[in-house]
């Protein structure tokens, strides 16, 4: 292949798919949903030790809040303190904007989703004056809380603007193999909250809906075309997930799916955590199945954490970017622990030096040199954990257009499992669970659907008691454990993995004590 001759790449071996793979796939389904349900305790606790960010009876929340302003006052657009996210409880919206006015406030966003939310403007204030009112916010009883706007922004390492047919990222995911198995479904919608993008584009064009091509939360229309020639981040991150495939001209996208632009981002990559909010709740409740970040900021943001758990727990498979820094700390809302926080590869398989990392870490894509679509039919190369992140969605939205019926739990494990292990043995900081491999997660999940549906009809019942297990012949059977181990008893509450080697069907026995 071309792309052997030019980037002299070897990609990493394709490894068989074993029963203990299987098995990980249950036990990390269950995992993960633990981790989330973890997740949501630590960020509902994050929130309540400084609910407001002018707590006067905690020093340290207090000097953070200072420091806070002091940093903001250089950062400008949306995060120069004076825009502000006031989060209301319901049916309090008039008592909310009354409070806005009367400390000559203006409101510039109501939210256009589900979200009791809205962002607030206070022009003629010092800002020294706008933390007195979120002091004086903290003390209503309709407000949930009151934090200035977090700046969001791309995770782009732009490089110069060229032609050129080749693509080690597919090849070293091995794409090969999978689009000889599926191109994508058109049922499947995938939102991608960026920048605007350019529909338009003869590689892209066929993978949008003309009358349902997304929306700007921006400039609140429902046009999400990018504002200037300069604004291309988010077509380059669509042209990496839905470029057209066989269509003669320019590169291959992972899915052929319907793409959703959903613009948070301005013509300078800039946006508020409002914004961004805002299109994840909008994506989820048009029926979006997978929402791409390829975006984000350090702070933590009460109504982005409300936004990523209303997409989770609405079956969505949020993906985010990890950040560009090369430090070990993960961009919200890759940080979240609904979102597989997703880090860039370079050609050596090394975690990129600008590729941030962390214990959130969950996967790794390729994200340097990747080749894809700009604006006015043009392609570029571009670097950046924002250009990793896509490669997941990509192969995410592959395998829901073959099994559509997978919950965001069980894609999700599906994904971790099928990796290349890059790093330390095991999940670690830096690899999470290695190199995604698209064709791994396909058979994976292919394996997975035929198991599932053997097992409804197999002649096992489930064991609702230990003393219940004495019915199997346990000559006849293979057993796991929750995380993959083999053994040769059932006595103990917990979740067995059964297969049985008469028959080749595998089933999943749940031992009550």
């Amino acid at each position: 292949m071309l792309i052997l001759l030019l980037f002299n790449l070897i990609r990493p071996p394709l490894l068989p798919i074993t029963e203990v793979d299987l098995m990980r796939v249950e036990s990390l389904t269950t995992i993960n949903q633990k981790e989330v349900a973890l997740g949501l305790v630590l960020q509902r606790a994050t929130r309540s030790v400084c609910p407001l960010l002018a707590d006067k009876a905690s020093t340290e929340c207090n000097e953070a809040n200072k420091n806070f302003f002091a940093e903001e006052k250089m950062r400008g657009y949306y995060s120069d303190g004076r825009y502000i996210v006031f989060g209301y409880k319901s049916n309090s919206l008039a008592e909310t904007e009354s409070f806005i006015q009367q400390h000559q406030g203006k409101i510039i966003k109501r939210s256009a989703t589900n979200g009791n939310y809205l962002l607030a403007y206070f022009p003629d204030l010092a800002i020294e004056d706008n933390y007195q009112i979120l002091t004086e916010a903290q003390k209503l009883s309709f407000i949930r809380y009151a934090e200035p706007a977090r700046k969001m922004q791309i995770c782009l390492i732009p490089n110069d603007t060229f032609f050129l047919s080749s693509q080690w990222d597919k090849w070293i995911m091995y794409s090969d193999l999978i689009w000889d198995l599926t191109l994508g479904s058109s049922a499947i919608t995938v939102a991608i909250c960026d920048q605007g993008i350019d529909y338009r584009h003869p590689d892209l064009s066929a993978n949008f809906n003309p009358y349902f091509l997304g929306y700007d939360f921006v400039d609140l229309d429902p046009d999400p075309y990018p504002d200037s020639t300069s604004e291309m981040h988010g077509t380059h991150v669509a042209g990496i997930i839905g470029a057209m495939i066989d269509n003669r001209i320019g590169i291959a996208g992972w899915a052929q799916v319907q793409l959703l632009s959903v613009r948070v981002l301005d013509e300078k990559g800039v946006g508020s955590d409002y914004d961004v909010a805002e299109g994840i709740r909008w994506s989820t409740d048009q029926g979006a199945r997978i929402i791409n970040l390829s975006l984000g900021g350090y702070e933590y943001s009460s109504v982005l954490a409300e936004a990523v758990e209303y997409a989770w727990d609405n079956g969505v498979l949020l993906l985010a970017a990890t950040g560009n820094d090369g430090i070990s700390e993960i961009y919200y809302p890759a940080k979240f622990s609904q979102c597989v926080a997703v880090g860039a590869l370079d050609q050596d398989n090394h975690i990129a030096n600008f590729s941030n990392y962390g214990y959130e870490q969950e996967l790794v894509c390729p994200g340097v040199y990747i080749l894809s679509t700009i604006n006015n039919n043009q392609y570029a190369f571009a670097s950046g954990t924002s250009m990793a992140c896509p490669q997941a969605s990509g192969v995410a939205a592959l395998i829901l257009s073959v099994f559509p019926n997978l919950s965001n739990q069980r894609l999700r494990a599906i994904l971790d499992v099928a990796t290349i292990d890059l790093g330390s043995s095991g999940k670690d900081s830096r690899y999470g669970y290695g190199l995604l491999n698209a064709y791994r997660a396909y058979t994976l999940a292919q394996i997975l659907a035929t198991q599932d549906k053997i097992s409804k009809t197999v002649g096992f019942s489930l064991a609702k008691r230990k003393s219940d297990a004495s019915r199997f012949e346990l000559s006849n059977l293979l057993i796991y454990d929750a995380i993959g181990r083999k053994t040769d008893k059932i006595n103990t509450r917990g979740v067995y993995f059964i297969k049985d080697l008469k028959t080749n069907t595998r089933i999943k026995k749940i031992i009550i004590r």
